[in-house]
């Protein structure tokens, strides 16, 4: 009776030993999950963050492409139809490289200052209309462009500057449509030799 009690004994010390080491387990191990739930949320702002900024670079990626697709639809389009015209085009880049070297001249004076100066005030407003460029931008130029320039002020500038760039831009656009039809317009010409 006395090694049946004892061996129970033992084995009720081992089994109270296995539980409190289970136990001692399952604390451990909830502490061990605490601190990497922890570390994951002090982590997560920064995640999120990260997360934003690559959508940010996505989203203009996707905007860069969208506009790119639409102009290459609208000039596959216009070559498919006929519609693309290499004279117009080059037509074109004249007119907006004439605009610019108005822009440049009335920089430097007054558009009312002279017959000149207004000619080259209608262009600019021919083209701005033409080629559908911001009105609110257009308008200020125009208006700019009738001051002296030593009486414009820092907006007048910044509004002369976008406007130059917005000119230079689709002179930009239309000089690579040119550059594309070039080789064809060439081969077409050494073919009829």
């Amino acid at each position: 009776v006395g090694d049946l009690l004892q061996t129970m004994a033992v084995a009720m010390q081992q089994a109270a030993e296995e539980a409190q080491g289970q136990v001692d387990g399952v604390d451990a191990d909830r502490a061990a999950r605490h601190a990497a739930l922890a570390a994951a949320q002090d982590a997560l702002p920064t995640l999120q963050a990260a997360v934003a900024a690559r959508q940010d670079i996505e989203a203009a990626a996707k905007a860069t492409l969208s506009e790119a697709n639409g102009k290459a639809a609208v000039a596959t389009e216009a070559e498919s139809s006929g519609k693309f015209s290499y004279d117009e085009a080059a037509a074109q880049v004249a007119e907006l490289l004439a605009a610019l070297e108005a822009l440049a001249a009335l920089k430097g004076a007054s558009a009312d200052s002279s017959k000149e100066g207004k000619a080259q005030h209608k262009q600019l407003a021919h083209v701005s209309h033409k080629y559908a460029l911001d009105k609110t931008l257009v308008e200020a130029v125009l208006k700019v462009l009738r001051k002296e320039p030593d009486v414009r002020q820092s907006f007048d500038v910044v509004s002369l500057g976008i406007f130059e760039e917005s000119l230079s831009k689709l002179l930009k656009d239309f000089e690579e449509r040119l550059q594309l039809h070039e080789a064809p317009q060439a081969e077409k010409a050494a073919a009829a030799r």
